[in-house]
């Protein structure tokens, strides 16, 4: 009876041990995926960042475009109407709307390099929640094998006890 007793102890520490390394696993498995989700939502803010800024060029060159299209017209106006662009209000005209634009051009660039910081902030942020993943993973795997070790010193302590109770 007590070799049946000792065997099903020693089973007993076999899968809990086991069942503490696979747990441990699973969890270390888990803790990488998300450091690779977290590397590739990194990587995507990171194109987001530079799509921002790039649409921001472009919007803001057309702006510019569009500003110097009204000044050539507003030029063309004034010349049909045979009208002195070269002071009074015909020039004030002219220069209000070219710092119009240049002001609209410059707005538009600022948001753009709002929105591309917020990206690159967000991008750092996934690398460092990626970071602390994989010490997670690090970390579950050192756990599990202390766990283990737990569980096997614990079973065997649990096994001599045992033995000693049943052979005093």
């Amino acid at each position: 009876m007590c070799d049946i007793t000792m065997a099903l102890m020693a089973t007993s520490i076999a899968v809990g041990a086991a069942g503490s390394m696979y747990q441990a696993d699973a969890q270390a498995k888990a803790a990488k995926y998300q450091a690779q989700v977290n590397e590739q939502n990194a990587i995507l803010a990171q194109r987001r960042a530079k799509d921002a800024m790039d649409r921001g060029q472009i919007e803001e060159a057309r702006k510019k475009e569009e500003g110097s299209k009204l000044e050539s017209l507003q030029k063309a106006s004034f010349a049909a109407a045979n009208i002195d662009m070269s002071y009074g209000s015909p020039l004030d005209v002219i220069i209000a709307s070219g710092i119009a634009a240049d002001q609209d051009a410059a707005i538009i660039r600022m948001n753009a390099e709002r929105e591309s910081d917020d990206f690159m902030t967000q991008s750092r942020n996934f690398m460092g929640q990626a970071g602390m993943d994989r010490a997670s993973a690090s970390n579950a795997r050192t756990a599990g094998m202390y766990s283990t070790a737990g569980t096997i010193l614990n079973g065997g302590a649990n096994m001599g006890k045992y033995h000693a109770e049943v052979y005093p």
